[in-house]
């Protein structure tokens, strides 16, 4: 069983109807991250001391649709993430693992303005998560559910607090939000709490840098028949500059390296508890491309 949750479902709990110098609409994204391979220090023999190198493909897509009185918006979405995790080593359990893990979500959003500035926003996400090596199983599927609530204080600040349920730390959690977005000048701060930290600095209306933290996580079901396997649980933290590009009005490119922290890969199985990798951190790069509003 398992839901990834990725950044622009967070980025959608919070309000849509702040002023575009705070806030942007993300309509698309598509985007490739690369994992450097990363030494093993785990207690299982028989992969300690080898390595993993991981590639990430993500899609997202949303589609809103806005009231007459601009005070509602529904938004219907698709999300689609391509994990593939190339091992150094070749253990029983590799053998019943894939090489490719998917995940694809149909999210359900609705935002409600309201009175005093503030917007509540929720949404449902009804996720397929597996290696879709064997026949779909319930412990494909997982509903993930976010709900939040948005001040907005003034044209440059709002801030807002909320729930998500969600696998951003390899299993399903309940996880608070907390989020903030403060612009002064050409400095953009970003928080949302657990998800990202970012500053960005605006040198032209095409050009942006930036230092970001970000926070992200998947459990994929393993299908496979006659495997011990259950699970495979992931988890990491991003830390580095971006770089981002208005290539063609609001189609931009960005550009995200840096380094790995926190890694954690491991399986759950039906019989032996969690085999622990234990990956050594390591250098990422991600490119993406995306269009707002």
């Amino acid at each position: 069983m398992k839901k990834t949750i990725t950044l622009l479902l967070i980025l959608f709990c919070t309000s849509v109807f702040s002023q575009q110098k705070l806030n942007e609409f993300e309509l698309f994204r598509v985007s490739y991250t690369n994992f450097s391979r990363a030494k093993i220090k785990s207690d299982f023999s028989q992969v300690k001391d080898d390595k993993i190198r991981i590639e990430e493909y993500r899609i997202n897509f949303n589609y809103p649709i806005v009231s007459k009185d601009k005070k509602t918006i529904l938004i219907n979405g698709i999300s689609y993430v391509n994990m593939k995790p190339v091992y150094n080593f070749n253990t029983t359990f590799t053998n019943e693992t894939s090489e490719n893990y998917y995940s694809i979500s149909y999210n359900l959003g609705l935002v409600k303005r309201l009175k005093k500035d503030w917007t509540i926003t929720a949404l449902v996400s009804p996720t397929l998560a597996s290696d879709f090596n064997g026949e779909l199983k319930s412990d494909d599927f997982i509903l993930q559910a976010s709900a939040i609530a948005t001040k907005q204080v003034s044209k440059n600040l709002n801030y807002g607090f909320g729930l998500s349920y969600n696998t951003r730390f390899g299993q399903p959690l309940v996880v608070p939000i907390l989020q903030l977005t403060y612009v002064k000048n050409k400095w953009k701060t970003v928080v949302i709490f657990p998800g990202i930290i970012g500053e960005f600095y605006q040198f032209n209306k095409n050009n942006t840098v930036g230092l970001l933290a970000a926070i992200n996580g998947s459990q994929f079901n393993i299908s496979t028949k006659e495997t011990v396997l259950d699970n495979l649980n992931y988890t990491r933290v991003n830390f580095g500059p971006s770089y981002e590009r208005s290539i063609y009005k609001d189609l931009k490119i960005n550009l995200f390296t840096g380094y790995t922290l926190a890694k954690k890969i491991s399986w759950s199985t039906f019989t032996k508890g969690d085999i622990d990798l234990k990956p050594e951190n390591s250098y990422f790069f991600q490119i993406s491309l995306r269009y707002v509003k």
